[in-house]
């Protein structure tokens, strides 16, 4: 059995300056935990013990309600494209009324996904929140250190007095500074090609060249020709299964290589790719 495609490029090319600019912005992915998918906090990597409350919220319509057992639990996300020496304002509010839980922070600066030492104190703390009936704020203004590529923004919930089932709720994170927004990229990708082999196709093009090169590509498939068409500052989730006749993949730049595998056979498969920078993670993503 054989697979026939079909490749559409879509070139999309905007007019700006080459001049960079510098934009404070909140680079914590649903960091007003609003925005949920089947029980599970958009945007965070980890998300252990927690869950969607309606009730207990500092802003909105939602926060994440964190309960606590024997050992400790975390929510977390690794946060891209800081600047070592760029000072920052890391915050959020949580709200801990249960002698059953208690919280901290316990984030990292990282560098190539490495963590770091620096900021122990701020970052680290050896105390624990206490009881209180209003919504508590956590905020520090610090410096990244000049090897700092990222953040991981982690919290935890633990038992308190060796009573475990409490909870603590957390709303409103935000990781503020100046980020560096870059114009799109001079050009979209050439030479964008599919072959076939077994149930699966793989796509094959040439960089994109000019002053501005790009972070990475999105590349949208499905089995209908009208593919998406990607819009600045929102960013792609990767959805490598076709199984529902349509999804997307981000690739860095330099790879020049993607693959959709398990694909229906005598089914006609549509490809758009586009090229973005990307000033930090999930922030102004803009396409050519």
């Amino acid at each position: 059995m054989t697979k026939s495609f079909l490749i559409t490029v879509v070139a999309l090319v905007f007019a700006l300056g080459t001049s960079f600019e510098a934009q404070t912005q909140n680079i914590v992915d649903n960091g007003n935990l609003e925005s949920w998918s089947a029980g599970e906090p958009d945007g965070w990597g980890i998300f252990d013990n927690i869950t969607q409350e309606s009730t207990t919220v500092h802003g909105g319509s939602y926060s994440a309600k964190h309960t606590s057992t024997t050992s400790s639990k975390k929510l977390s996300q690794d946060l891209a494209g800081i600047e070592g020496g760029q000072e920052y304002t890391i915050s959020y509010w949580y709200y801990d009324n249960d002698g059953a839980a208690r919280t901290r922070i316990w984030s990292y600066w990282l560098s190539a996904g490495t963590t770091l030492t620096d900021n122990e104190a701020e970052l680290r703390p050896s105390v624990y929140s206490t009881d209180n009936a209003s919504w508590q704020h956590f905020e520090v203004v610090l410096t990244a250190p000049a090897t700092a590529d990222g953040f991981r923004f982690e919290v935890r919930v633990y038992q308190e007095n060796s009573t475990s089932g409490g909870a603590v709720f957390y709303d409103d994170f935000e990781f503020n500074g100046d980020i560096t927004i870059y114009p799109e990229p001079t050009n979209y990708p050439t030479a964008f090609e599919a072959t076939t082999g077994g149930f699966g196709i793989d796509l094959t093009w040439t960089d994109a060249t000019g002053a501005q090169l790009p972070s990475g590509y999105i590349i949208y498939a499905g089995i209908a020709p009208g593919l998406p068409v990607p819009s600045d500052g929102e960013p792609v989730p990767n959805d490598n299964d076709l199984s529902d006749g349509s999804g997307a993949i981000n690739i860095d730049f330099g790879v020049q290589a993607a693959a959709f595998s398990g694909l229906e056979a005598n089914t006609t498969y549509y490809f758009s790719i586009y090229s973005y920078t990307n000033s930090g993670e999930n922030i102004d993503f803009k396409y050519a």
